[in-house]
């Protein structure tokens, strides 16, 4: 996530399902290529894993859910309320998009793409270093 490219988007969201609202920096700057050359990677992964491992890419479908897996501390607002957590989630998807050509866009993704999971545990804060750094400071 912290490197910012589509590769690592792509790959940061195969292991955990929140991190691909980051590319909602792409999409605020209409920056087609990159969103295309994410899409291209998603599904390149995807395929791989498939190919790789079938029966357990198919459970992992079955594995999403928003309920609570074993007895975790989350500081998600979805553990006060799920409207809540939503309405919060939409307000930053929309800043995240309507930020992204300005010089914080890059970081405001970064957050969205962190404080989205309704399992949100201490630990998880530590991506929001990778809004340390713009993309385009390369």
């Amino acid at each position: 996530l912290a490197l910012g490219m589509p590769w690592t988007i792509a790959l940061a969201a195969n292991l955990k399902l929140f991190p691909i609202l980051a590319a909602t920096w792409w999409l605020g700057r209409r920056d087609w290529r990159a969103l295309g050359w994410l899409a291209a990677w998603l599904v390149g992964l995807a395929l791989l894993q498939l190919v790789l491992e079938p029966a357990g890419s198919m459970a992992y479908l079955g594995f999403l859910r928003f309920e609570q897996v074993g007895d975790v501390k989350s500081i998600s607002p979805y553990a006060l309320s799920p409207l809540l957590w939503a309405a919060l989630l939409a307000v930053g998807i929309v800043a995240a998009i309507r930020l992204a050509p300005r010089r914080h866009g890059w970081a405001v993704a970064v957050a969205v793409a962190v404080f989205a999971s309704p399992r949100l545990l201490v630990y998880q804060l530590s991506s929001l270093l990778a809004a340390a750094r713009d993309p385009d400071d390369r």
